[in-house]
């Protein structure tokens, strides 16, 4: 091992740079991120404009899947299909509440890396 040349921070992580990532400050494999689900999106009936009585259905609209990830329950009430819902994050953009409506709720990334890579 003498002889071997001591790798410096960088070249080290130069030879590893396409399989890992960073998140948060923290290098990760690419592999739990590209395997990960994004998540859920969640509606706050309490913010959302449609369920104050007032004419909105921006996050519909921005829903790119087909079918629709979320319904207008009476033509008017936004709900989500968990099942349907890839959590893009398109309707969370699109909302026009003052607090936003809509959010994209995901497990911890901890529980995401264990559940991929079987450590604890």
């Amino acid at each position: 091992m003498a002889d071997q040349k001591a790798l410096g921070r960088r070249r080290l992580f130069s030879l590893f740079a396409n399989d890992l990532k960073y998140l948060g400050g923290t290098i990760i494999p690419a592999a739990a991120l590209e395997l990960a689900e994004i998540g859920t999106a969640e509606i706050d009936e309490e913010q959302c404009l449609a369920y104050r009585n007032q004419l909105c259905n921006a996050c519909y609209s921005a829903c790119p899947l087909e079918p629709k990830a979320i319904q207008l329950r009476a033509y008017r009430y936004p709900r989500i299909s968990k099942e349907r819902c890839n959590g893009c994050g398109d309707c969370v953009k699109a909302c026009l509440a003052p607090i936003p409506a809509v959010t994209v709720s995901a497990p911890p990334l901890k529980a995401i890396i264990s559940e991929r890579t079987g450590s604890r």
